[in-house]
């Protein structure tokens, strides 16, 4: 576990420093952490240096930072910390996944997401 914001009320903000609201970085690999941001106010139950295994819950999804709605924003970064200003952001891949576009659903195989994918897994 690499950085967590987990005190921010549920309500959404503009404030450039709250973008991301609650939030989890995950390091994964030396260089590459996931970051999960708009996370509900204390969900989160781990602290900064807890390890974390496949499977367990790592937070609420909820509608803090820069929000209208509950969501979940995910994404690949090369920073320890959310950063949208000086890291760099890589695509994400899942292995199987069921997608939204438009109206319809559709069963998707090792596909990259894209901005403003609906999915269920």
């Amino acid at each position: 576990m690499a950085h967590i914001v987990d005190t921010l009320p549920d309500t959404p903000t503009r404030e450039r420093d709250k973008l991301a609201g609650n939030h989890i970085v995950i390091k994964f690999q030396d260089t590459l952490y996931v970051a999960l941001a708009h996370l509900e106010k204390k969900s989160i139950p781990f602290k900064a240096g807890d390890q974390i295994s496949i499977g367990e819950i790592v937070g609420k999804v909820g509608m803090s930072g820069n929000t209208d709605f509950y969501h979940l924003h995910i994404h690949i970064q090369d920073r320890p910390i959310y950063d949208i200003d000086n890291g760099t952001a890589y695509p994400f891949r899942f292995k199987e996944f069921k997608r939204k576009r438009f109206i319809l659903w559709q069963k998707v195989k090792n596909e990259y997401l894209l901005s403003n994918d609906v999915i269920k897994i």
